[in-house]
């Protein structure tokens, strides 16, 4: 579990971004799934407002905006709920699901994360600050009607009095809390379309086959979490129900080039200070976008794919530039092979004599293009 320190009160001091402001903040670092990023600004923008609202009439806060959301693996859930926290600036806790077990089991219980959520997040006024609790994995606690189901389910009921928004001691007040739980749901495709053939993970059914087209999403509602396993009553304490979409071809080129968490760019910029430029052309990021495509990952295989192909020069990455090593360029067809990359080279006795400064940037003189390019 992910557990933020304890605020002070000025620190909990918070300034109410509206939802168009967060979705316009998302877009930076998230591609796609606007309706996604719409539900949770709403919720996000309606919580805190009202606990803004509330301070001046000391009243509890309704729990009228907790946002169930669900998706393929590597379609941005959680990734969109941690910018969300750093942009919103307000404390966040996370709950691996999988680890979770009924009250009066051993193991991570309702009880336990009590007692963690006000030891974490109460001021030293007693005051519960606004915040927000993951619940990540969520659909691993269904109910399938095994042995194992009815003990999943033992434990969802035992999460519901957390929903409610009660006063559970003296200090901690859960109604300042906004949950967002999130999870792939695999199989919740045979829910969605019954008649369709059985095909494999939710994100197959939610989505067209063909990768380079349009994406069209299914709307996802509360009958189609309890028909998956979710108790009726846990999924009632939710308002607000979305789906992530599975990435098309477009959609996995503009995360490399155009999200401000672009691995790509980490990678070219760590090259970049150790003296080196690393460039990937057109064909190389198409080739990677649909390689992509059909990893199981989903987006997150494009850090796989990028360091697996950069592997070969990750290694050298310290001697780089006094190897002479200028340029490292890749293509469609060095991005399975990261050795027959295209490199440009100066003499590395002359390399020799730039040191790279301590600040980690080198200027050069002249264009790279005065090297030669040899293909190993």
């Amino acid at each position: 579990m992910n557990k933020e320190t304890k605020l002070t009160k000025n620190e909990s001091q918070l300034l109410l971004r509206t939802p168009q402001e967060i979705v316009a903040h998302l877009d930076q670092y998230i591609v796609g799934q606007d309706e996604a990023k719409k539900t949770l600004a709403c919720a996000c923008y309606c919580h805190l407002h009202s606990c803004a609202t509330i301070e001046s009439i000391v009243e509890p806060v309704w729990p009228d905006n907790h946002t169930l959301i669900a998706g393929p693996s590597g379609t941005g859930k959680s990734e969109m709920i941690r910018v969300l926290c750093s942009l919103l600036k307000i404390p966040n806790y996370q709950i691996d699901c999988t680890s979770l077990t009924p009250n009066g089991y051993k193991g991570t219980n309702i009880s336990y994360i009590l007692n963690d959520l006000e030891e974490k997040f109460v001021l030293d006024d007693d005051i519960t600050p606004p915040c927000i609790v993951i619940w990540d994995e969520v659909d691993k606690l269904w109910d399938d009607g095994s042995e194992a189901g009815k003990y999943r389910r033992m434990t969802q009921s035992d999460t519901l009095k957390v929903f409610e928004g009660a006063k559970v001691s003296e200090r901690l007040d859960l109604s300042r809390i906004l949950h967002v739980a999130c999870g792939s749901f695999v199989g919740m495709d045979e829910i969605l379309h019954p008649k369709r053939p059985p095909t494999i993970g939710f994100e197959s059914a939610l989505f067209q086959d063909n990768h380079s087209g349009p994406v069209s999403s299914t709307h996802i509602e509360a009958k189609h979490f309890i028909e998956f396993g979710l108790i009726p009553e846990l999924v009632g304490r939710f308002s607000r129900f979305a789906a992530t979409e599975r990435h098309d071809l477009a959609d996995m080129k503009d995360i490399m080039l155009k999200s401000k968490i672009s691995f790509l760019w980490r990678k070219i910029d760590q090259y970049k200070r150790h003296g080196t430029k690393l460039v990937f052309l057109d064909d190389a990021v198409e080739e990677l976008a649909k390689i992509a495509l059909n990893h199981p990952s989903g987006a997150r295989g494009l850090r796989q794919l990028i360091s697996h192909a950069l592997a070969p020069w990750d290694f050298q990455l310290s001697e780089l530039l006094t190897s002479g090593i200028l340029e490292i360029r890749y293509d469609r067809l060095s991005i399975q092979d990261g050795t027959k990359a295209q490199v440009v080279m100066v003499p590395p006795s002359a390399a020799a004599r730039k040191p790279m400064p301590k600040d980690g940037t080198i200027q050069r003189e002249g264009s790279v293009d005065d090297g030669d390019i040899f293909i190993f």
